[in-house]
């Protein structure tokens, strides 16, 4: 890297760490690119020009956060489905609701303005390490010679990205985050792990429903939701 390049790399790095301490401070709505640019000490037109928009500087920090993901990766347990969905859990979760305060509204705002062209990428990159994680599992026997993991994997993400959604929206707590995605990683693995395994994980499913059962969207601010028949008889 020569030196311009350098001098550029850490530029961008100056302005994503502005951006992230503008997010944990004050939501995404405190990252005008005026405010981003005080607070990076830069100019608004060195932010356009090393960025493009308040968009790509909110993929951009969602990208550095996959980054740190994949070097969880390599440590994953293959002792059985259990240990390896609690570990995935840790990890697909852990570093969001550490950061809870810069992730969550960032999560939020990138949800609620959906972008053709780089939400693709993004859920790329998360089925790669997904698929990463099954692969490891896959090459010490943790599921049976008939699993098509890309299937796997894409039903694990949908799901994790599902109860990432509620999260951000704070619909779902951080423990109901986290069962909620032991709950989801648990029912794509059931179908191809071996027999001698799926009564620990039917056990731990049981377990599971019975912790979410209030949770959304089955219920509204904890009570039980009205049965659909009671509806529709008036009841």
């Amino acid at each position: 890297m020569n030196l311009w390049e350098q001098h550029k790399a850490e530029r961008r790095e100056r302005i994503l760490a502005a951006a992230r301490k503008l997010i944990t401070h004050g939501g995404v709505e405190a990252l005008s690119m005026r405010q981003l640019a005080r607070e990076s000490q830069l100019s608004v037109a060195t932010l356009y020009n090393l960025y493009g928009s308040k968009a790509d500087i909110l993929y951009a920090l969602l990208d550095q956060g996959m980054e740190a993901f994949d070097q969880s990766l390599t440590r994953i347990p293959t002792d059985d489905p259990i240990t390896f969905a609690t570990y995935c859990v840790d990890v697909a979760t852990g570093m969001f609701i550490s950061e809870k305060p810069f992730y969550r509204p960032l999560m939020a705002a990138i949800n609620e303005n959906t972008d053709k062209e780089r939400d693709p990428i993004i859920g790329k990159h998360a089925m790669m390490d997904i698929i990463k994680g099954l692969d490891t599992g896959a090459a010490h026997g943790l599921f049976n010679g008939h699993t098509e993991v890309r299937l796997v994997a894409r039903d694990i993400y949908l799901s994790l990205m599902q109860a990432m959604h509620f999260w951000s929206v704070e619909m779902y707590d951080d423990e109901q985050l986290r069962e909620q995605c032991e709950y989801s990683i648990l029912i794509s693995l059931m179908g191809v792990v071996s027999d001698s395994v799926r009564p620990a994980m039917l056990a731990r499913v049981s377990e599971l429903s019975k912790r979410l059962e209030h949770a959304f969207p089955f219920s509204s601010q904890g009570e039980e939701a009205t049965p659909r028949a009671e509806v529709e008889a008036g009841g």
